[in-house]
């Protein structure tokens, strides 16, 4: 499984962001700088599998800018 977090500018270098596929009745959205990173650790706290993988798209794009499995995101840089 592949989580799309969708992010556009926020402003003062924040990205607004949310999770597209997120769990039924458990949407994930917030302001972040790392918003991959971010989602990965919220996604995480809600038991997705570790090895599913997010991918971030900006808002508009059908084409995904990076992505990680979920286990190496959540480790990685902290607002």
């Amino acid at each position: 499984m592949v989580y799309r977090v969708i992010c556009k500018p926020g402003g003062g270098g924040s990205f607004d962001y949310y999770v597209a596929n997120s769990p039924p009745g458990r949407a994930i959205q917030g302001r972040s700088t790392s918003p991959l990173f971010d989602a990965c650790r919220r996604l995480k706290l809600m038991g997705a599998p570790p090895m599913a993988r997010a991918a971030l798209y900006h808002e508009g794009s059908p084409h995904w800018t990076i992505r990680c499995p979920i286990w190496v995101g959540e480790k990685s840089l902290h607002d």
